[in-house]
């Protein structure tokens, strides 16, 4: 097998769980691969959360850990969007083209997601179960936000 042909699916799983850096921007049939995969993975988390906060006695420790996913995961948000890599591109995908036609406003709000993330993640940590609410229900408003403006539902 050659090397081309082992690499590209190799990177395509761990796309999801690499960090961006400046330079790296993703072919748009990864990026596609590597959002699916991601907000697969965050829905997960926030459901996992707010299916924690439902029950009498919510597990912090896993709560923490999809937390940390969030963490982990919102700064990649952007970059799973570059130019290219919509429906008008042939793209099997949600996103709308407003993505790209209002990239400063799809910016801003992904910026608010890894703000929020974060906000959780310290919150879960602080034990204080009325702040954890009040930050999973501003990082559930920001994910609404995002797919209100952008996402074809």
């Amino acid at each position: 097998m050659s090397r081309r042909l082992w690499i590209a699916p190799l990177r395509a799983a761990l796309l999801p769980v690499l960090p961006a850096t400046a330079a790296d921007e993703l072919p748009a049939a990864e990026a596609v691969q590597a959002r699916r995969a991601g907000f697969k993975k965050m829905g997960g988390a926030m459901r996992f959360i707010n299916d924690q906060l439902k029950g009498e006695s919510p597990d912090l420790a896993r709560m923490s850990a999809a937390a940390a996913d969030l963490v982990r995961l919102s700064p990649e948000v952007a970059r799973w969007f570059p130019a290219g890599s919509g429906a008008d591109e042939g793209f099997d995908t949600d996103a709308l083209d407003y993505v790209w036609k209002q990239r400063a406003k799809f910016d801003e709000l992904t910026a608010r997601l890894v703000t929020g993330s974060k906000a959780l993640a310290d919150a879960l940590a602080g034990g204080d179960m009325t702040s954890v609410r009040t930050q999973v229900r501003t990082v559930g408003e920001n994910c609404g936000a995002c797919h209100k403006s952008f996402r074809a539902d």
